[in-house]
């Protein structure tokens, strides 16, 4: 170990950065629909620029998402945009005369006494522009659905009641995360069941970056866990769930580490609410 660099420091590895960053907008988005304009800004920008392949005039994003607001009241507000560029450590402000870039707090100064910049992502993300643009069209869809509604429960069976949305997004990474939080603060059946749900959803992260022994082993250890809440727990359909994951696990063996990019898309398990309110939270004894 080099004894000049601290033992905390680790490489920066600009995708897993980027994947995480994207995953805390995302999440405070879920937690706080205020904050959900924020990822109609990302994603908007994120359409712009993959189209133009160049750094986004302000005004012609301002315009972009001003079309947008229209079913998403608020959303065209300067706040938001200010709190993306300023806290989001993704979107730099270049000032389009003096070549000046500008990051973080100090965006907002620069905003005060210019309008003439553009936004571009962070030079050290820009090889993987793709990926964000993928998931901030993935976050919208399922922000952009929440703030339509009125009320969603709190708690656990708040988050699993978000996280049928995010799973269905495939948005594994960020349904994971999600769950973290209340898995840890369960006891019982309910932590086994919240642990199966993100096994699940780690195995098919895994299965989406080419890690097969990871997906399979995790496919199987979530669904012999979530067993514990059939039919149902903490308002999520489980029994179909898990046979879904049974036969996703199955099929991903059958085919083999060579082969395991082919696994059929309908094969990709689902999560429904259920039917039947489960008060309780538990499944049969």
């Amino acid at each position: 170990m080099d004894p000049a660099k601290p033992a905390d420091v680790r490489p920066f590895h600009p995708y897993t950065e980027l994947r995480n960053r994207l995953s805390e907008l995302f999440l405070e988005a879920l937690a706080n629909p205020e904050r959900g304009v924020y990822v109609l800004w990302l994603r908007t920008y994120c359409r712009l620029a993959r189209a133009e392949r160049l750094p986004i005039p302000l005004r012609s994003l301002v315009e972009a998402v001003s079309r947008e607001a229209a079913t998403s009241p608020r959303g065209d507000r300067r706040g938001p945009l200010e709190a993306l560029l300023a806290d989001g450590d993704l979107l730099q402000l270049r000032h389009l005369e003096s070549g000046d870039v500008y990051r973080g707090s100090a965006i907002l100064e620069a905003l005060r006494w210019s309008t003439a910049e553009a936004v571009e992502l962070y030079p050290e993300f820009r090889d993987h522009a793709g990926y964000a643009a993928r998931r901030a069209e993935k976050y919208w869809a399922v922000v952009g659905h929440l703030i339509q509604q009125e009320r969603m429960p709190e708690g656990v069976e708040g988050a699993v009641a978000q996280g049928v949305l995010v799973f269905n997004a495939g948005l594994f990474f960020e349904y994971h995360e999600l769950l973290e939080d209340p898995w840890r603060a369960e006891v019982g059946d309910r932590k086994r069941f919240l642990q199966g749900l993100i096994q699940v959803a780690v195995g098919l992260h895994h299965w989406e970056n080419g890690n097969y022994t990871g997906a399979v082993l995790l496919l199987r250890e979530g669904a012999e866990r979530l067993r514990v809440g059939m039919p149902h727990m903490l308002g999520l359909d489980v029994t179909p769930f898990y046979h879904q994951v049974h036969a996703a696990r199955s099929a991903l063996e059958g085919l083999g580490r060579e082969h395991a990019r082919e696994l059929d898309a309908s094969l990709i398990p689902k999560q429904r609410p259920a039917l039947v309110p489960s008060p309780s939270g538990r499944g049969p004894g």
